[in-house]
């Protein structure tokens, strides 16, 4: 197979991947609390991110991290707690969880602005038109209906713009320190600082540790899809194609979604939501081919260097 066939398969694996945790993390939000539900997600996550990393580990990864890069661990930590908190309220509070997916793609927009505001990064024209583009597509979605401040927006709407205001710095973060902090590292501390978080919380709430069986088979499954699948095959993708490529398969995620979400919980958005999905799936092509234009995609791809087995 030729290395990019073999980077699109893969990059499909893991975009079906995390289309997927939409569907499960609903159904499972359903069944058991949300601090019980990030204590067992993210457990399980830890188990699969450390049996594989025993495979992959090296002790320079470590060494190489200097003052700097446990700082990063440390911020992207936190954010990833705020992130992945908001992403799942929102979630449970959505019916429709296509339309999450839909308002995630201003994930992108928010991204390139806060690149501009900390990273002095330079926007062209059309990457402000996607920019544009992904946000307004994003007010058509989240609007309820009325005319009436207070219940302008779809309920949850908040929950979504904050997780993915809390990725966007999570990502600056990372792509700062991309070069000093194995990406695994990342993924791995990622899930550490959330099954800690959740630990606390359902320990400290005196809500029970326990859940239904039929809980454990979607906190098992979606915990190995999600923060496991998703992030490792994302970077082994990226070993074999460009990661505007990547970014283009990504505006998939949205339809799939969609597609999963009218198959199994039997719900479709309305056609003004489907209009300004697509309106932000339009905006994320546009700052993707802004951001190839100036190189700029590959500066979340690791470097060479932190790939060799030291």
């Amino acid at each position: 197979m030729k290395p990019l066939h073999k980077g699109y398969l893969l990059a499909a694996i893991s975009v079906l991947a995390f289309s997927s945790i939409f569907i499960i993390s609903k159904i499972l939000l359903s069944k058991i609390h949300i601090i019980q539900f990030g204590f067992y997600w993210y457990g399980f996550a830890l188990l699969w991110l450390m049996l594989f990393m025993l495979k992959v580990f090296r002790w320079s990864w470590l060494k190489d991290l200097g003052k700097t890069g446990w700082i990063a661990l440390v911020a992207s930590g936190f954010l990833e707690v705020l992130t992945a908190g908001f992403f799942f309220l929102s979630i449970r509070e959505f019916e429709n969880p296509a339309l999450v997916a839909f308002l995630g793609n201003m994930g992108p927009a928010l991204i390139t602005l806060l690149s501009v505001l900390l990273l002095h990064d330079r926007l062209n024209k059309i990457e402000v038109a996607g920019v544009a583009l992904a946000l307004t597509g994003a007010l058509i979605i989240s609007y309820n209906g009325s005319i009436e401040w207070s219940s302008l927006f779809i309920p949850g709407s908040l929950y979504v713009v904050l997780a993915y205001v809390f990725d966007a710095l999570s990502t600056i973060v990372a792509k700062k320190y991309i070069g000093r902090v194995h990406p695994y590292l990342f993924s791995l501390n990622r899930s550490i600082y959330l099954f800690i978080i959740s630990f606390v919380l359902l320990a400290a709430s005196g809500i029970s540790f326990s859940i239904p069986a039929e809980a454990w088979k979607y906190a098992i499954i979606g915990s190995l899809l999600g923060p496991f699948v998703t992030s490792v095959v994302f970077f082994y993708a990226l070993r074999y194609m460009e990661a505007w490529r990547y970014a283009m398969l990504m505006t998939t995620r949205s339809i799939l979604v969609l597609f999963i979400s009218w198959l199994v919980l039997s719900v479709f958005p309305l056609v003004y939501q489907l209009i300004g999905g697509l309106v932000t799936i339009t905006g994320v092509i546009l700052i993707t081919t802004g951001q190839r234009q100036l190189k700029r995609l590959s500066a979340i791809i690791p470097k060479k260097n932190l790939w060799k087995n030291k």
